[in-house]
């Protein structure tokens, strides 16, 4: 995840160094660090258990759905806080005012009340909010302050300036730029595909999240038509459905991405694992979550759907096995 490669180097490299080493934006680093704050203090505040087991799994976490509501100015009122590039956040009210309402809305965010499609705008936030019992409500009238490490229960990390070089060893490892990532090749012969292909990985992710995200979306649905289309599955499906129907179904048809994919994950000789083909069910299947095929429709489809850098690499690291099936010929 992005937020953690930032945050695991700001120790060793100013924000200039960054910028000129890696290529990242002053905006990126800010953002990295806002979702690092708010994921170490959802981690760190009372939660109900069977809460706070989906906050510890961050790949089931919608993490981008708190960022949301924090980011826009309604969530930060309500919340009593400021956005702040070196920290993420920074708190206007006492610490224990925040916590009042950053328990609740972390908790709606991990039972899925908070989504992209129920606060997507400032307004719909601000109807949220106001659905929060006394109790939960912060007090913004009271001054104070605090930093995400004083909820988390650590320390500010020190300066670049006062803390000893790290050795190589200890940096972690750069995160792939383009969405596939160079370990994700191509060998079928097929010149669109091949063009498609190669195009994503031109594109860094951290600076065209949209493209990035419709041109797998396209990828992917020309790979499964090609993969089925060769072992008769698309004529097959063709004729199920055209016994349906009185009017001929056109020549060029062929089914949705989700039924597609459906029949594809529904062969048992796909040399899938078990783990591998549970993750592509679900990325198929499931509904309301940030990992899934909704969730690349819905870029293509949805003015209100923005893609992230965090959503884009999960369902990259689902993906990944299928693509080595479907873009390689044997």
């Amino acid at each position: 995840m992005q937020a953690q490669y930032v945050t695991s180097l700001e120790g060793d490299l100013t924000d200039e160094e960054l910028i000129e080493t890696y290529g990242l934006t002053a905006q990126s680093i800010a953002e990295a660090r806002l979702r690092a704050a708010l994921y170490e203090m959802a981690l760190a505040v009372d939660l109900p258990p069977d809460v706070k087991a989906k906050v510890n799994d961050p790949r089931e976490f919608p993490l981008t759905n708190l960022e949301r509501v924090v980011e826009m100015k309604e969530g930060r009122q309500f919340l009593g806080v400021t956005l702040d590039p070196k920290h993420g956040v920074q708190g206007v009210v006492p610490k224990e005012e925040f916590e009042k309402g950053f328990r609740k809305l972390v908790a709606d965010v991990a039972n899925g009340v908070v989504t992209s499609r129920t606060t997507n705008k400032g307004e719909e936030v601000r109807r949220y909010f106001e659905t929060y019992p006394d109790e939960c409500r912060p007090n913004t009238n009271r001054r104070g302050s605090f930093l995400p490490s004083d909820i988390v229960g650590q320390a500010s990390p020190p300066s670049a300036s006062t803390k000893p070089p790290a050795t190589p060893s200890s940096r972690a490892p750069r995160q792939a730029k383009s969405i596939l990532g160079p370990d994700v090749k191509c060998t079928v012969n097929d010149a669109r595909i091949q063009d498609i292909f190669k195009e994503i990985k031109k594109l860094r992710i951290v600076d065209h999240p949209n493209a990035s995200a419709l041109m797998v979306r396209t990828l992917l649905e020309l790979a499964v038509i090609r993969y089925l289309k060769k072992r008769g599955e698309i004529a097959a499906m063709k004729a199920e459905i055209q016994k349906k129907q009185t009017s001929n179904i056109p020549r060029d048809w062929h089914p949705e991405l989700r039924p597609m994919l459906k029949r594809l994950l529904g062969d048992q000789t796909l040399p899938l694992d078990g783990q591998e083909r549970r993750a592509l069910r679900k990325l198929a299947e499931e509904r309301d979550s940030p990992v899934t095929l909704d969730s690349l429709n819905a870029f293509v489809h949805s003015p209100l759907d923005t893609p992230v850098e965090r959503e884009l690499r999960a369902i990259s690291v689902k993906l990944k096995p299928l693509f080595a099936i479907l873009l390689n010929d044997k």
